[in-house]
């Protein structure tokens, strides 16, 4: 898992963390995440920040298009 997932996973915005702090770690169970689309955003670009491609992203969530939507939510598949 890249750090960047790891900061996706547990909403962090930085790589800087506080003593004590508890971070959640996936399990196996745990294969998919959800990500809202933000505006400018393509399938590439998040494609790239999970480490996943676009075809996986497109096959996950049956879309038809590759045209996105700001606010459309979409399950991202972790490697």
């Amino acid at each position: 898992m890249s750090t960047q997932q790891l900061k996706q996973f547990n909403g962090l915005r930085s790589n800087a963390l506080n003593i004590g702090q508890r971070l959640k770690i996936p399990t196996a169970s745990a294969q998919k995440t959800q990500h809202k689309v933000r505006s400018g955003e393509s399938l590439s670009v998040i494609a790239q920040r999970y480490g996943t491609t676009t075809s996986a992203i497109i096959s996950t969530n049956k879309l038809r298009s590759k045209s996105l939507a700001v606010g459309q939510v979409l399950t991202i598949p972790v490697s």
